[in-house]
């Protein structure tokens, strides 16, 4: 479980997308990459269908894109991998100052967790121990809706409803359910309620 703190925009749609991955690192051999604005690197059947976060490791010649082994434990040192075909990535960073790509080099990621058959159920209450529930956000619902294979979470609150809360700050959970039952709890935290000023 992680701890994640939410910010809602009252009066403004609330409509995050998470990713949830696995442990375990996926490796592919890269066998190029651009000096462009943003670096594209070739990787054969890198497996991603999706944007994903990523690392480089390895890459000879053009060094200043590969991060360093302490990077990889560190989600937040990941570059954002944009999907542009099975064969290749597009990354949110400028390699047009880098020295060229030489040879070698690997791509990882943590591979999305299959949520088909899945179910998801959210609530923010003002307290822990609070028996109201502020909001309530479920894959029946509509509140939540499940990517499948890519590993997508993506929660809704319409603009509607943030413009009709009324708390400063709250806690909440997220957990998904299996379809034999299990209950893992993926997120925990903090939600904070920014007042609306321009209202109808």
């Amino acid at each position: 479980m992680s701890d994640y703190n939410f910010e809602i925009k009252q009066g403004a749609t609330f409509n995050p997308t998470l990713k949830y991955s696995q442990p375990q690192l996926v490796v592919k051999v890269i066998t190029g990459i651009t000096k462009s604005g943003q670096a594209v690197v070739t990787v054969a059947a890198h497996g991603l269908t999706i944007d994903w976060p990523v690392w480089i490791v390895g890459v000879t010649g053009m060094t200043q894109i590969n991060h360093r082994s302490e990077d990889l434990q560190v989600a937040g040192k990941a570059y954002y991998g944009y999907y542009v075909s099975s064969s290749s990535i597009r990354l949110n960073v400028d390699s047009s100052r880098f020295s060229a790509y030489t040879s070698g080099g690997e791509l990882l990621y943590h591979p999305p967790v299959d949520l088909t058959s899945f179910t998801a159920r959210m609530q923010i209450r003002s307290d822990i121990d609070a028996t109201d529930t502020l909001v309530s956000l479920t894959t029946e619902n509509g509140g939540i809706t499940l990517g499948a294979a890519a590993g997508t979470i993506a929660l809704l609150i319409s603009a509607t409803a943030t413009a009709a809360l009324d708390f400063t700050s709250a806690v909440y959970d997220l957990e998904v359910v299996s379809a034999a039952g299990v209950v893992t709890r993926l997120l925990s935290g903090a939600v904070t309620l920014v007042p609306e000023v321009t209202r109808a």
